[in-house]
Parts: structure tokens; C-alpha cells; sequence
């Protein structure tokens, strides 16, 4: 049980991370080098690597623990997803801010609802068979 926890404060700590990273780099935009290309700008490469490393976090919790026994895990992205809407806000309120705010409010909210979901179905399934 104490593992389900900790895997819900790192989900946390890893959404708020992508909110804040995300939200620098649509501040920043984008630097071109060639025409029509779009590279990560002068400035942007900490933001880069942390949504990377957010993002990466996130893929592997959810592989391992997204639908599994316990549904509880996802709950860090219900607590990170605020946090990280409100380090976005705090940089701007242009469209893409929005657009990434109603994004994490989403994941937020819609993740650990499909994963509890998920397992109460299972249970009912496994009472059926009974």
C-alpha cells in the first residue's frame, strides 16, 4: 500500500513538472533554423529536457500501474494537474497557456476516473463469475 502512494506523489510531482516545463516552452515558442522547421529556441533546452523527463515518467507509470489492482496511484495526477495549471497561468493567459491548462485538466481529471472505472468493472466481472 505504502508503494500505491509514493507512485501517486511521483505522478504529482511529474505533472506539475510537465505543466510548468510545457508553459515555458509555449512562452519561449519556437526558433527556426532552416525555413519551415521548428527547433527548441536559444533559453529553451531546460524546458525541453524536463518535459522529456515528465513525460517520460508519466509513460512508464501509466504502463505499470495505470490499470492495474489499484487505481489509486492515479490520483497524483488529480493533485499535480492544479499545480500545474497554476505555474502555466502564472506565465500567461494567451491561447496556447489555455489550450495546455484545459489539456492538464483533462488528465486530471479523466485518467483516474477511467482507471477507477476500469477496476470496478473488473470487480463486478469477478463477482459475476463466482
Amino acid at each position: 500500500m505504502h508503494r500505491i502512494w509514493v507512485g501517486a506523489a511521483i505522478n504529482a510531482v511529474a505533472v506539475a513538472v510537465l505543466g510548468w516545463a510545457a508553459a515555458g516552452a509555449v512562452e519561449l515558442g519556437c526558433g527556426t533554423s532552416l525555413p519551415n522547421e521548428c527547433t527548441v529556441p536559444d533559453g529553451g533546452h531546460g524546458y525541453f529536457a524536463a518535459v522529456m523527463i515528465s513525460f517520460l515518467v508519466l509513460c512508464t507509470s501509466f504502463h505499470r500501474k495505470g490499470y492495474a489492482r489499484d487505481w489509486k496511484g492515479m490520483l497524483g495526477l488529480t493533485v499535480g494537474a492544479p499545480v500545474g495549471i497554476v505555474a502555466a497561468l502564472a506565465q500567461g493567459t494567451s491561447q496556447g497557456f489555455l489550450l495546455l491548462c484545459a489539456a492538464l485538466a483533462f488528465v486530471g481529471t479523466f485518467i483516474p476516473w477511467a482507471a477507477w472505472r476500469h477496476q470496478v468493472g473488473e470487480h463486478r466481472r469477478a463477482d459475476q463469475d463466482i
